[in-house]
């Protein structure tokens, strides 16, 4: 069953090769390392973000999820304002 859901994952997983390549170097490299993905809304950021902890937990690595969201100040000065990160130990997958 673990394999069938495997395969169907990956084959849902279309696109974005160059981005999977970097990640796998990443992981073959044997460190620890900072992911940053970003990008315009709607572009499969959080979908690839999935396929990396995918990847990563497979040869048993931890991840751990910092969600970043941008807050506008109310009177429009300033673009975009980070807020403070929220932080998930071990999401997507509880490490």
């Amino acid at each position: 069953m673990a394999d069938r859901f495997a395969a169907a994952r990956a084959k849902g997983f279309v696109g974005r090769q160059a981005e999977v390549d970097a990640f796998r170097r990443i992981l073959a490299d044997g460190r620890g390392a900072v992911v940053r993905v970003h990008g315009s809304a709607g572009i499969g950021k959080s979908t690839l973000l999935h396929q990396f902890a995918w990847l990563a937990t497979r040869v048993g690595r931890p991840v751990t999820v910092i969600a970043h969201e941008p807050a506008q100040p109310a009177d429009g000065s300033a673009g975009n304002v980070p807020t403070p990160a929220h932080v998930a130990p071990g999401s997507p997958v509880d490490t």
